[in-house]
């Protein structure tokens, strides 16, 4: 498992994988380690590879998919099809209005905790000090360091 606190709370499982160890697995990843990782640990192997590829991370964490706009939209979904939810919950016997509203807070979580934990998995992946994080990222975790499968 790769969440801290071992639980099963499938609410907090997306934030809480490490992602990097996950797909860059040498063994592979999937449904029976199907995915190959050869190549991308091909491709990170070389320097400049890897700087790009970890500043397009910075980038998509600190620009693109930051919590505020992930907010934004979970918000302007949640709205545009609200009214419609009421009566659509009717037609499946698996889930209900309350339902349907909790699962959108459970995006939101995870909206306001995913950075902390990919800044801690990608330090922890790629060994960087806390200056090369500060460097690349701009910060770095305030997350416990645990390195052993946290």
């Amino acid at each position: 498992m790769n969440r801290d606190d071992k639980s099963s709370d499938t609410a907090t499982v997306g934030f809480r994988r490490d992602f990097f160890s996950r797909y860059f697995n040498p063994e592979g990843h999937g449904s029976g380690k199907a995915g190959s990782t050869v190549l991308i640990r091909a491709l990170l192997a070389n320097a400049t590879f890897k700087q790009t590829f970890l500043e397009k991370v910075a980038l998509m964490l600190n620009d693109v998919y930051t919590p505020e706009k992930i907010l934004a939209m979970v918000d302007r979904l949640q709205g545009n099809i609200d009214a419609e939810m009421k009566y659509d919950v009717d037609l499946w016997d698996s889930i209900t209005y309350s339902f349907w509203q909790q699962h959108c807070d459970h995006i939101r979580n995870y909206a306001k905790n995913y950075q902390e934990y990919a800044l801690k998995y990608v330090q922890s992946y790629f060994s960087l000090s806390d200056s090369e994080m500060n460097s690349i990222f701009g910060r770095k975790t305030t997350l416990e360091d645990t390195t052993n499968g946290g």
